[in-house]
C-alpha cells in the first residue's frame, strides 16, 4: 500500500513539473508580445474613441412633479423637479451605448429613443 502511495506521489510531482512550464522567452509565443506604443495600434479609421456623449434634455409638465430619467437597466440618470408650465432644459452626460431611456413622471413610464442627442418630452 505504501509503495502505491509513493508511486502516485512521484507521478503527481512529475506531472506537475511537466505541465507547469513558463512561456519561452525567445518570442515563440506571439500572444505575450504587447506593444506599449499607442501609435503601433491597428485601428479602423471609423472607430470612435469617445465613450461618453452629451444629451440635451427638455422636459415640461402641466403640474409640479418630480421626474426621473432612467437607463434601460433602471439606473437613475437624472432626477428633477418640474415646475408646472415651465420648461426644464439641461445637458446630461451618458455613456455612448445608451440609445434609449425611460422617462418616469406622474406614475407613467415612457420609453424614448435618444435622437440626435436630444430628449424632448411633455408630461401632460
Amino acid at each position: 500500500m505504501r509503495k502505491i502511495i509513493v508511486v502516485l506521489l512521484i507521478l503527481g510531482i512529475g506531472m506537475g513539473f511537466v505541465l507547469c512550464q513558463k512561456p519561452k522567452p525567445n518570442g515563440e509565443d506571439p500572444q505575450t508580445e504587447l506593444s506599449k506604443d499607442i501609435n503601433e495600434l491597428d485601428v479602423d479609421d471609423n472607430f470612435k474613441w469617445k465613450t461618453i456623449k452629451d444629451i440635451q434634455v427638455s422636459l415640461t409638465s402641466s403640474t409640479d412633479e418630480v421626474a426621473f430619467i432612467k437607463s434601460e437597466k433602471g439606473d437613475v440618470i437624472l432626477k428633477v423637479f418640474l415646475k408646472g408650465g415651465q420648461m426644464f432644459d439641461t445637458k446630461i452626460t451618458v455613456p455612448t451605448y445608451i440609445t434609449e431611456v425611460n422617462l418616469v413622471c406622474k406614475g407613467q413610464s415612457n420609453k424614448l429613443s435618444v435622437v440626435n442627442n436630444r430628449l424632448t418630452f411633455d408630461f401632460k
